[in-house]
């Protein structure tokens, strides 16, 4: 009796031993991450409105299926329109070489002198884009122009990895896209884009977003 009691504790022994070794294997050979994402990572923006510049009573909260930048003329007058764009960094991926920021331009019209910009902002404070756009506007950070944008159609996508330190800390960070026309005697000149927002019914490649890699 007392033989068997002894096997039956070796061999338990021997079992509680040999899955300790099995499982330090299979931890041992658990692949590390990889230095960088096979594919791109593709992030669409979180918020995306505009502003129409017209006066403080104006508003114009998301939902839209375009959004709109450049200096836009009609029968009322002249306005600035600017496009915020907001992309959310809690869940960034943890190693990649690459950030970029895209959108689509559906529509552009450039009569005369215009030039197009887009900045890289820290907001003092969050938003979203049931906000009024008004607010949203005047509590942009007044920073230098960061890219001058062509006006093309189809899809616009620059790097902003050299930004990465400056906006690393926040949860989230916001592109402004404005524009001026030109002027003469006569009046201002329409120029202005149309670019697609995230609520458009498109492709995913289309709607703006940011893509790690």
């Amino acid at each position: 009796m007392r033989k068997k009691a002894l096997l039956l504790i070796g061999l338990s022994i021997l079992i509680v031993f040999g899955i300790g070794i099995i499982t330090s294997v299979l931890i041992l050979n658990v692949p590390d991450e990889p230095d960088k994402p096979n594919e791109p990572k593709l992030y669409i923006a979180s918020d995306d409105t505009y502003y129409s510049g017209r006066d403080s009573r104006e508003t114009v909260n998301g939902n839209k299926t375009l959004l709109v930048a450049g200096r836009y003329v009609n029968a009322s007058g002249s306005s600035i329109h600017y496009t915020f764009i907001k992309f959310d960094l809690k869940d960034k991926p943890k190693k990649w070489d690459n950030l970029e920021v895209s959108f689509y331009v559906y529509e552009y019209l450039r009569e005369r002198d215009a030039v197009m910009y887009v900045q890289v902002l820290q907001y003092k404070y969050d938003w979203n884009e049931t906000m009024p756009s008004y607010d949203i506007r005047w509590n942009v950070p007044q920073l230098s122009y960061d890219f001058q944008m062509k006006f093309i159609l189809g899809l616009y996508k620059f790097n902003i990895t050299n930004h990465w330190e400056e906006i690393e800390n926040n949860e989230s960070f916001t592109i402004i896209i404005f524009g001026y026309g030109g002027n003469s005697s006569t009046g201002y000149f329409d120029n202005h884009i149309l670019i697609h927002s995230k609520e458009a019914n498109v492709s995913k490649a289309w709607l703006p977003q940011l893509i790690w890699s």
